[in-house]
């Protein structure tokens, strides 16, 4: 406002005609650049003004946006304590529940496990009657044989084999037993079952060593030796038929000729 005041002041002594036309000129040159002087001052006051007017807006809005979260994150706050309470209060109402299940369960338990026990005594007397029926109605040693023998010739192997076992579990003293023994290890041969037939087979040797199967057991054993290839092993039982066929002459060359063909096909 001063520098204004001396503008006009200056503008007034130039209207008079008091000064020179030198000084005049110097007068209007200084006022020029002082005139140029204000308006750039002015520019600067306005850019400073509208920063201020922005930064004010700015630190306005920042102070509403914290209030706001503040605001916000007090509403989180309780929302998150109104929902523990809620969750706590729905974990004590499983545990409850959960406690109920538990009781619940092990009542049904125990009533299960008497029940089980009460149907298995049942069973069992069920089975202690009609195994006392079955013994009042099992066939004699000769029938039971025959019909595994028949089986056997039907070549159903598998059944035949089971019945021949139940044979020797029915009757364990028969005069059959050695034969029964030696026929189930033919089942097992007949499916080729080399390995369980060899130790069937062996069980008629070893219990029964004098009768006339065992001979025809060895040889049988050295031919699933023979089947499994190994003929080291197939050597020494046709060897060991040989020995224990004396009285079996036909066993005997069977032996005899196998040994042969493994003797040429080892060459």
């Amino acid at each position: 406002m001063r520098i204004r005041r001396e503008i006009i002041l200056c503008l007034g002594i130039l209207t008079t005609g008091c000064l020179s036309s030198s000084k005049q000129n110097v007068i209007q040159t200084d006022l020029a650049k002082v005139s140029s002087d204000i308006q750039s001052i002015a520019k600067r006051l306005n850019k400073l003004e509208v920063r201020s007017k922005n930064i004010d807006d700015d630190f306005q809005r920042l102070e509403k946006t914290t209030s706001q979260a503040r605001a916000d994150q007090s509403v989180l706050i309780e929302d998150l304590k109104i929902e523990n309470k809620t969750l706590q209060g729905s974990l004590e109402v499983l545990k409850h529940e959960l406690q109920q299940a538990v009781s619940d369960n092990q009542k049904v338990k125990e009533d299960f496990d008497f029940r089980i026990t009460a149907i298995e005594q049942k069973i069992s007397d069920l089975g202690q009657a009609s195994k006392s029926n079955q013994n009042d109605k099992k066939e004699s040693p000769s029938t039971q044989y025959g019909h595994a023998l028949n089986t056997f010739k039907s070549k159903n192997y598998t059944k035949a084999y089971s019945m021949f076992n139940t044979f020797m579990n029915d009757h364990p003293k028969s005069t059959l037993i050695p034969s029964a023994q030696y026929w189930a290890g033919e089942c097992l041969y007949r499916q080729k079952k080399y390995s369980q037939a060899i130790k069937t087979y062996q069980e008629v040797v070893d219990k029964f060593p004098s009768h006339e199967k065992a001979c025809a057991a060895s040889y049988k054993q050295g031919l699933a030796f023979k089947a499994m290839k190994k003929p080291d092993n197939a050597r020494l039982f046709f060897s060991e038929a040989i020995e224990r066929c004396k009285n079996n002459n036909d066993v005997k060359k069977k032996a005899k000729r196998q040994l042969q063909k493994l003797g040429s096909s080892k060459k």
